[in-house]
Order: C-alpha cells, then sequence, then structure tokens
C-alpha cells in the first residue's frame, strides 16, 4: 500500500473510532434514562399496591374519612 492509501486508511479509522465513541456516549446516556424511568415506575408501582387505608389498623377508617372530599 502506499503512503497515501495509509493515511487515508488511518483517517477513516480515526473517524470510525469517533463514531464509535459518540454511539457509546448517547447509548450510556440512553440507558441511564431508561434505568431512572424504571426505577420511577417501580416507586410508582409501590404505591399503587401498598396496603390501603383501610387496612393499616383500627384507625385506618378515620386517615380514610379525612382524605376523602366532602
Amino acid at each position: 500500500m502506499s503512503d497515501e492509501a495509509l493515511t487515508r486508511l488511518e483517517a477513516m479509522l480515526l473517524s470510525l473510532r469517533d463514531q464509535v465513541d459518540s454511539l457509546s456516549d448517547r447509548v450510556e446516556g440512553r440507558l441511564a434514562d431508561q434505568q431512572l424511568l424504571l426505577t420511577r415506575l417501580r416507586l410508582d408501582l409501590a404505591r399503587v399496591t401498598a396496603t390501603p387505608l383501610s387496612d393499616k389498623g383500627p384507625h385506618g377508617h378515620l386517615a380514610r374519612d379525612a382524605a376523602s372530599p366532602r
């Protein structure tokens, strides 16, 4: 291979490396976003499936009555 061909090949490889690095950064960012959304969903699910106020002991009805609109 000529020096010119090697120089072009090196430039292409450097460009490819930069593109892979950029794509990796984007994927890592997207994964972090997805992890945050998953954590929020799990917290929401835990809140929604929590024990109702009426099952929280002998005075649960008081909390339920206070929370309901009149």
